[in-house]
């Protein structure tokens, strides 16, 4: 039994030095092949509420959250700290009116103390 386990492997060895070059090519083939696989088919699921079961509380709440308020994932929210009420309400104003000039990274924007 062992003899022939050692004879096999020794005609494989010897195979494999007679045709190094095309066993070279061959694993070139099969790695670039798996590479691909690799690069197409396998993803990553980032987003932790499906690694949680559906009917816990607060996945039903954020679940109506996310129907309730369906541009929820893509608002950004600014907070403003300055001296004075007055100096944060004139840049709360003068930075959504940049932002609403800019539509080709803003849908809109809304100050609520420029937009009462």
């Amino acid at each position: 039994m062992l003899n022939a386990a050692a004879r096999s492997l020794s005609v494989l060895a010897d195979a494999a030095r007679r045709a190094g070059a095309m066993l070279l090519v061959f694993f070139a083939a099969l790695t670039a092949g798996a590479g691909w696989y690799a690069a197409t088919a396998l993803r990553v699921d980032t987003d932790t509420s499906a690694m949680l079961d559906e009917t816990l509380d607060f996945q039903v709440r954020a679940k109506a959250l996310r129907a309730a308020f369906p541009e929820i994932k893509t608002d950004v929210a600014v907070v403003l700290r300055a001296p004075t009420m007055d100096e944060a309400d004139a840049f709360a104003g003068a930075l959504a009116a940049r932002a609403d000039a800019n539509d080709a990274a803003f849908d809109g924007a809304f100050a609520a103390a420029a937009d009462p």
